[in-house]
């Protein structure tokens, strides 16, 4: 999945966003930060430079990333393990849910094998050299107007039905590589890099990959708990 990003270049050479107010949508302050809509964003693109006759010296472009990690930083998200209650995370935060059977729920980073990059959440086994036991990642509805964030799905990838809820096949999906640092673990991770914290090394993704659905028959990890 992709989206767009009007952004024009600054006097000291940095991108940075078009604000809807430069883009002809009126007083309004807020900043375009992104569509899935490249029509909308084309249009926003030119409303800009029309009503910026003066600025010509700034370079005004359209932006396209996968990286989701900028929309969805900071969203605070209830994560049910069939505890007695609901458990908060922020994405991109820090914090490591423990669980009495010696599994832990971290916050980590994400990047999918089509190259999109999430924030989410991983499950390790901390009595086993943290066995990766499951992964959820936060997916943002945009709003191809507005550029705004207007729902979200926490989606666990090792759920097919929930991944076509968003569009996610197993082609996407795997393999895919997670960061949970700086989170701290009580054990010593051989699956991840000393030096980088990745589950893969870079470039990612890798050159070469061929997964589909046909591969993933046990979709949902063994031993796994529920994450809703």
């Amino acid at each position: 999945m992709k989206f767009y990003q009007v952004q024009f270049l600054g006097a000291r050479g940095a991108f940075r966003p078009v604000p809807i107010s430069q883009a002809g949508k009126g007083r309004n302050t807020k900043t375009q930060s992104s569509t899935p809509d490249l029509a909308e964003a084309e249009r926003v693109l030119k409303s800009y430079k029309e009503n910026n006759p003066k600025k010509e010296w700034r370079i005004a472009t359209i932006i396209e990333s996968n990286d989701f990690r900028k929309i969805t930083k900071g969203t605070p998200v209830l994560v049910d393990f069939g505890d007695a209650k609901p458990v908060a995370f922020t994405m991109g935060g820090r914090k490591r849910h423990d669980h009495k059977d010696g599994g832990i729920t971290v916050n980590a980073k994400i990047d999918l094998a089509n190259g999109d990059r999430y924030f989410g959440l991983i499950e390790l086994d901390e009595t086993s050299s943290g066995e990766h036991c499951g992964t959820l990642i936060l997916v943002p509805e945009i709003d191809p107007v507005t550029g705004d964030a207007v729902d979200y799905k926490l989606i666990d990838l090792h759920d097919a039905p929930r991944r076509a809820e968003v569009g996610l096949t197993g082609a996407d999906v795997f393999p895919y590589r997670y960061n949970y640092r700086p989170v701290s673990i009580r054990c010593s991770d051989h699956h991840v890099d000393e030096a980088t914290g990745w589950s893969a090394p870079d470039p990612w993704p890798p050159a070469s990959m061929s997964v589909d659905d046909s591969d993933l028959a046990q979709d949902t990890r063994n031993g796994s708990r529920r994450m809703n």
